[in-house]
């Protein structure tokens, strides 16, 4: 419809010109219609150039904050959505289209071919990885435990051993403090299940009700920043306590397995983008800290 607006101002144009030049000289006409032609060559080659890109749709869940979320603007947004779009800048042959679903649907969406990628600060995970290609990682994942300011920190979790905390049901934190009791029976860290929002985690911790929780130190900065939480404070989480979270704390992309070709495109990109310091630059943006994958993980993918 664009199209046949554009043209139709074009024809509209050269007919005023003929008007003009039944008054003027031919050289005027003369270049009347070297403009018009000029104009139509132009929009040609505009559309010629948008119908030769190859749209890419990748889809997130759109939470947690700040890996990916939807802003007041009510666009996709977050370190995940950033990261992706500086990939695809250096891709021109492709049109990245972002979608907002919930997050089962990714998976689904991704196995029925309705899109091409599918991100949402995702980890490795051997029985995803039997269905999904991974990409190289574009991020490095960390946990801190939450204080209330002024309490003796605590890096672990045989010193958290005889206290409780709030977490969700079947989240990687639980899976991990339910591992470190299977294992440790003398050093148990009790679990309270819960599906409270996680500022009521840091309301529990600020107001006493609670001695600590634990989480990834981006969503502790954004909620303390976000919520005013002032007398917070966090300590990493050392690094024999964070293996039985998880063994690998990169984030990925996600592919359909036909999407080989694409993987490979996206990781050339990736890699670029890791050892330019674009990786460090952004997650220092986003996290106030330098979250980067090891040099190793650029070697070969996962799967």
């Amino acid at each position: 419809m664009r199209k046949s607006k554009i043209f139709t101002l074009i024809a509209s144009t050269i007919a005023a010109g003929l008007v003009l030049t039944a008054c003027g000289s031919a050289s005027t006409a003369g270049s009347s219609a070297a403009a018009s032609s000029a104009g139509s060559s132009a929009v040609s080659s505009a559309a010629s150039s948008t119908a030769d890109k190859k749209v890419i749709i990748a889809a997130t869940g759109g939470k947690p904050k700040p890996y990916s979320f939807v802003n007041d603007k009510n666009e996709p947004d977050g370190y995940d959505t950033e990261f992706i779009k500086l990939v695809f800048e250096q891709l021109p042959q492709y049109e990245l289209k972002v979608e907002v679903t919930d997050f089962q649907s990714i998976f689904t969406g991704l196995t029925a071919g309705k899109y091409q990628i599918g991100y949402n600060s995702f980890t490795y995970n051997p029985k995803r990885a039997e269905s999904y290609l991974y990409s190289f990682p574009y991020d490095l994942n960390a946990y801190v435990v939450v204080q209330k300011k002024g309490a003796a920190p605590i890096d672990s979790f045989e010193k958290l051993a005889g206290k409780s905390f709030e977490t969700g049901a079947s989240n990687a934190i639980a899976n991990g403090v339910e591992k470190w009791n299977e294992d440790n029976p003398s050093k148990q860290i009790k679990i309270d299940y819960t599906e409270a929002d996680t500022t009521v985690l840091l309301q529990h911790v600020d107001d006493g009700s609670k001695e600590f929780t634990i989480m990834d130190p981006a969503m502790f900065k954004v909620y303390t920043e976000e919520f005013g939480f002032k007398n917070l404070q966090a300590t990493n989480l050392d690094e024999v306590s964070t293996k039985f979270i998880s063994d690998n704390l990169n984030a990925y992309f996600l592919f359909p397995k036909d999407q080989d070709a694409l993987r490979q495109e996206i990781n050339v990109v990736v890699k670029k983008l890791h050892d330019d310091g674009t990786i460090a630059k952004l997650t220092k943006k986003w996290f106030d800290r330098e979250l980067v994958p090891d040099d190793k993980q650029y070697e070969k993918t996962l799967n």
